[in-house]
């Protein structure tokens, strides 16, 4: 990949979405305080990667269909993440989605989760 060199402020051009990407980043940075930083990094953008990959098919969960899952799953701590897929699809909600959020919240795909988290996570991808 070979770049031309920048002269003059005119000649950049940012990605719209590159200060939203490094907020988030800058965030969990923040919030996690990993000692190997350039390995947190990698994993990170390598899940941002992932949970990119795919979007077209991704439907955003309605405000109705939160609703369905809180009410589902409200009076839980914890919840395997089967259960939780099965409160997804019981709400209109595709497996697809759901395993978007596992992926986005590094939840191993055979856990167990706090139906909170899943469900913060959920509301993000509105």
């Amino acid at each position: 990949m070979e770049l031309d060199p920048i002269y003059c402020a005119e000649q950049i051009v940012v990605p719209p979405d590159l200060a939203d990407i490094l907020k988030a980043y800058t965030k969990e940075v923040i919030r996690r305080q990993p000692e190997d930083l350039a390995e947190f990094s990698a994993i990170y953008f390598a899940n941002l990667a992932n949970v990119s990959q795919g979007m077209d098919e991704y439907l955003p969960p309605s405000v109705d269909q939160l609703k369905h899952i809180y009410e589902g799953v409200k009076d839980n701590e914890v919840l395997h993440t089967d259960q939780l897929v099965e409160q997804c699809l019981d709400a209109g909600i595709s497996k697809t989605t759901a395993d978007k959020v596992f992926v986005l919240g590094n939840m191993g795909r055979d856990s167990m989760v706090q139906p909170a988290e899943f469900l913060v996570l959920l509301l993000t991808m509105t």
